[in-house]
């Protein structure tokens, strides 16, 4: 059935991010839109760790390592540190992304390679 009821189904883009969302922000309070992003940031920050534990020497996690710190950049962002455990959290996590991109910059002066 093609036909257009109405209503929106909501497809996460009005926080400017639709990766992943459990939630849909137009039919979120404030307070739910507010801990969907500290969630989606978490989980994140976990996958950023393990690239950073991670050999980079595959380009394809090299890669993913760039996409995710983005998507984290931009996240973050939009984050409310009053709901993330308080301006300390916030602070911490914004040097994540710099944490990355030393590594992947580790990488390139290491092989002379470019990283795409």
């Amino acid at each position: 059935d093609d036909e257009d009821d109405g209503e929106d189904k909501g497809d996460g883009e009005e926080n400017g991010y639709n990766g992943g969302e459990i939630f849909h922000t137009n039919t979120m309070t404030k307070y739910e839109a507010a801990m969907q992003i500290v969630y989606e940031l978490y989980a994140l920050q976990v996958r950023l760790w393990e690239l950073l534990d991670a050999d980079l020497s595959d380009p394809n996690l090299r890669k993913e390592a760039k996409k995710q710190t983005k998507i984290f950049e931009s996240l973050l962002q939009s984050a409310d540190w009053r709901y993330m455990g308080g301006e300390d959290v916030y602070e911490s996590l914004k040097q994540l992304p710099e944490e990355v991109t030393v590594k992947l910059k580790m990488y390139t002066v290491k092989t002379g390679k470019v990283v795409n």
